[in-house]
């Protein structure tokens, strides 16, 4: 990399951060403008989930505890797992005029390291996507390439709680998720635990960001460009079709006891939809189970979805002393 621009994205909202870079990459003039050769970004968030664009939501996330703490999801464009973001850690950005086919992460991690370095910390490269600390792990990398363009990813803890990454990741169970958190703990760092002289995180941010760009430009989106940023966050990543709608075809069963007796319920979700369904148990219904499937079929996989689907069907109170809501909080928690 040679010259660096630095873009302020003046904004934690997730989906806004990652639409920036798929505009830089896709629609910006700044190469031409600026005559840079990359684009960096430096940013946090609210608490996220960050899907990898292969991943499946529903195998990834701990869907009950995402929704119960109000954590955002999205789907990114770039490979990898799941991460969890919030405000106690940062996300950087490269964006890069490369004409390179294969992916490198090394290109992209380097400056990085180099900055951690300059501030006394032992940081170094690890395995194809990792920078550690001291033999422990402070940051993951994704790279995707769109039209002839690289976009480089990558998070760096400087203070998250190690727990909030298990707890919404791993199913609701005590002693996974004890044993989740205490091997979280002893794979990972918060960098803030290794600074010889304490920094805030604004501090930080501005000592990563000047040795990245050193005497590169500086620059802020227009309102224009903010505008068109916010349109690509809707169109890529906002929108439930972003998300759920790329799912492949996976089935599921889940068992539940009500007051009006215990329920098996079994169905396939394809790109977020169900595509079949079959209800079993010990319950009493004025319904059968070929109405319950015909009502679900096309259905979106979630809460409100199911219990609006089965109230149009008639079915709202089909089930003696079970509720729709009771029925469709069990086919999605």
């Amino acid at each position: 990399m040679k010259k660096i621009l630095y873009v302020e994205t003046d904004t934690n909202d997730v989906y806004e951060n990652l639409a920036a870079e798929y505009y830089i990459a896709t629609e910006s003039d700044f190469y031409e403008k600026t005559g840079c050769d990359t684009v960096f970004l430096f940013w946090n968030t609210t608490p996220t989930l960050v899907v990898g664009k292969f991943q499946n939501v529903y195998e990834e996330v701990n869907l009950p505890y995402a929704r119960e703490h109000k954590i955002n999801i999205i789907r990114r464009l770039s490979g990898g797992g799941t991460v969890y973001y919030d405000e106690g850690g940062f996300e950087f950005s490269f964006i890069s005029n490369s004409k390179h086919i294969a992916i490198d992460f090394s290109e992209y991690m380097k400056p990085v390291v180099d900055a951690l370095i300059s501030l006394g910390l032992d940081a170094a490269l690890s395995g194809r996507n990792d920078i550690l600390i001291g033999g422990r792990k402070i940051s993951g990398n994704a790279q995707y390439k769109t039209d002839g363009m690289t976009v480089h990813h990558g998070t760096l803890l400087f203070d998250v709680d190690p727990e909030k990454i298990v707890r919404s990741t791993q199913v609701a169970d005590y002693k996974i998720i004890a044993k989740g958190i205490k091997s979280v703990r002893e794979r990972v760092t918060n960098i803030s635990e290794h600074l010889e002289k304490p920094l805030t995180p604004a501090q930080f941010k501005e000592h990563m960001i000047s040795s990245i760009v050193r005497d590169g430009m500086r620059y802020e989106f227009t309102p224009s460009e903010r505008e068109r940023i916010e349109e690509i966050a809707n169109e890529k990543f906002r929108s439930w079709d972003c998300i759920y709608g790329k799912e492949p075809k996976f089935s599921i069963t889940k068992t539940a006891h009500f007051a009006g007796g215990h329920v098996q319920l079994s169905f396939d979700v394809e790109k977020g939809c169900i595509r079949d369904c079959a209800i079993h148990g010990d319950f009493f219904a004025t319904a059968d189970a070929e109405s319950f499937k015909k009502a679900l079929c096309g259905c979106k996989h979630e809460k409100f979805a199911i219990v609006q689907a089965l109230e149009k069907a008639g079915l709202g109170n089909a089930f003696y002393n079970i509720s729709a809501e009771e029925i469709a909080t069990a086919m999605t928690e």
